[in-house]
């Protein structure tokens, strides 16, 4: 299975005028991975575009997407929303409420992952990426010098013996 995502516009929601935005998402069988691929190929070649975006093409040429992937057994997610829906003010209130949330989910996991292993009570950090990632492979059986969540990208390097040059075979 194979997601691609992208989204239209910068989000950047002008007060000065009325703006719309789409988040999308298809989301593709490997059984028709080759297929879209050379879709996607022999569009860009006989549209002489790089990539295919939607404002960049003609209504015709929408259409032959849209029926190429409607035709399918892929799908197509989308989220629309535009700066009469979604308000400067709302997306603040928002985003407040996820650094709630995020707070709220990270003191709970400190607390959990370190019951029953003596593990050190982590008062404050960041979670980056590397320790989403680390707490990810723990369920796939991987075990941590320290909690998942604070494993820092060196951490993850010097763990898989990733090196920052790459080795050249003996002659």
């Amino acid at each position: 299975m194979h997601l691609y995502f992208d989204e239209s516009g910068d989000y950047a929601f002008p007060a000065e005028r009325f703006d719309a935005y789409v988040q999308a998402a298809l989301i593709c069988p490997d059984s028709l991975l080759a297929e879209l691929e050379k879709f996607v190929v022999t569009r860009r070649e006989a549209w002489d575009v790089a990539e295919l975006h939607a404002t960049e093409l003609a209504p015709e040429q929408l259409v032959e997407i849209a029926t190429f992937i409607g035709r399918s057994d892929m799908q197509l997610l989308a989220g629309v929303t535009d700066s009469v829906l979604v308000t400067r003010e709302g997306i603040a209130k928002y985003r407040l409420k996820q650094v709630a949330t995020t707070r709220r989910n990270l003191d709970w996991y400190r607390r959990e992952s370190t019951k029953g292993r003596a593990a050190p009570d982590q008062r404050s950090g960041t979670a980056i990426c590397s320790g989403f990632v680390c707490d990810a492979l723990t369920r796939a059986g991987y075990i941590w010098p320290r909690p998942p969540i604070s494993m820092m990208p060196a951490d993850l390097a010097r763990y898989f013996d990733v090196r920052t040059e790459p080795s050249t075979p003996a002659d």
